[in-house]
């Protein structure tokens, strides 16, 4: 008879493995909470919170525990290394990405059956740029179809202390929580899924980067490692995927000009020229505005040459199983090449594509019945496709964010 999987988490690490988790995050993280006047301990809560870097969950989980509190997580987070064990051995509830998965709602919904609180990220992937990024309409349908109490957390200022494009560096920077808005299954109930959606997107909008200029947060061991992947483009000649990296310094190969990322977070550059970005997002608010030109063209097409990785079955694990070309045009995104040894080509209908999960310059990855990842090994253009992508599916539905 097989054995019937545990639907809840794991009693054992929670309250054995957890406690140690939040001392290592209310040690490296200077974190100061908002909370609301209601017991968050004492009911049981659907937590709807941005997602600002790997370790937020960490960041919610302190302003609840004790109590349980189980998290949804995506289902690729599972093949890496590094998150496998805690993953499957805690029990997280496990999502394909940017997908109807049935299974994960119903998951849901039987753990706050059962009075754990669960934390659901909205925006399905941590934040490029510091920016709350896109978050689906049917989060509201899903939050009426649960009938439980809501609580919208949003936090400031944790994309700085671990920003995207270097996640294996933490940063003394001060980080603000504010659960203070809780909504209860009535008032739910008397919201349209527009209004409710709209409330959403209000309460989780943040900017880490404005959050920045406002506190005037000063990061003195900073460098720019890893920022050429979210800042591709040279602002000067156009190039891209052209920077190297050393220390606080971006230097352009193809024009020669350097920017200096300073610990106030503003870039520097050793050029004149006028309308040059002066911040992260102003910065990637220019690429984006330069995707946005390029697939606003009926006949654009961007190709890359990639590696296509899919999960090993023996190991369940990413690996290596074909090259070829990656297109992008208006109505589709191709990957013609090879697979498992053998010719492959897989297209993937852009219209259905609000955004992808990224790793900056390196990877994207795309489900459609299975984990398909591209890696960009020669140009580290995989930020440019994501944005690409994301502007496509604006041109097809203008009232997304």
């Amino acid at each position: 008879m097989k054995k019937k999987t545990k639907l809840t988490p794991s009693l054992l690490l929670y309250y054995s493995l957890m406690p140690l988790l939040l001392l290592y995050c209310k040690v490296r993280l200077k974190i100061k909470f908002k909370k609301p006047a209601v017991n968050l301990k004492k009911d049981t809560y659907l937590i709807l919170a941005n997602h600002v870097c790997p370790v937020d969950f960490l960041i919610y989980t302190l302003m609840f525990f004790p109590k349980k509190i189980n998290y949804v997580v995506a289902e690729n987070m599972a093949n890496r290394r590094l998150y496998r064990w805690f993953i499957n051995h805690y029990r997280t509830i496990k999502r394909h990405q940017f997908s109807n998965d049935f299974a994960s709602i119903k998951s849901i919904k039987g753990n706050l059956d059962k009075g754990v609180n669960v934390l659901l990220m909205p925006e399905g992937k941590v934040t490029i740029d510091g920016r709350t990024g896109y978050i689906p309409p049917s989060i509201a349908k899903l939050v009426k179809w649960l009938k439980y109490p809501v609580v919208l957390v949003k936090t400031q200022g944790a994309y700085l202390a671990n920003p995207k494009w270097n996640e294996q560096t933490y940063y003394k920077s001060p980080v603000k929580v504010d659960a203070t808005c809780v909504l209860s299954p009535e008032t739910i109930e008397k919201m349209s899924n527009e209004e409710l959606l709209a409330k959403i997107h209000s309460v989780l909008d943040n900017n880490d980067q404005q959050y920045r200029r406002d506190e005037n947060v000063v990061i003195l061991k900073q460098t720019a490692e890893g920022l050429e992947n979210l800042l591709y483009k040279c602002p000067v000649c156009g190039a891209e995927g052209h920077f190297s990296v050393a220390g606080n310094k971006i230097t352009c190969s193809a024009c020669n000009t350097v920017y200096t990322y300073t610990p106030g977070g503003k870039i520097e550059s050793s050029t004149d020229k006028p309308d040059i970005p002066v911040y992260v997002d102003e910065w990637v608010d220019f690429e984006r505005e330069d995707c946005r030109r390029t697939v606003s063209d009926d006949n654009f097409l961007i190709t890359a040459d990639v590696d296509i990785h899919m999960v090993n079955g023996k190991t369940n694990y990413f690996e290596k199983q074909g090259e070829g070309l990656l297109q992008l045009n208006g109505s589709s995104l191709v990957y013609k090449g090879s697979a498992l040894g053998r010719p492959f080509e897989i297209k993937f209908d852009t219209d259905k594509m609000a955004t992808v999960a990224l790793v900056l310059g390196h990877n994207f990855e795309i489900f459609n019945g299975k984990i398909y990842r591209f890696v960009f090994e020669k140009l580290k253009l995989s930020t440019k496709f994501a944005l690409c992508i994301e502007e496509c599916y604006k041109l097809k539905h203008c009232n997304c964010n």
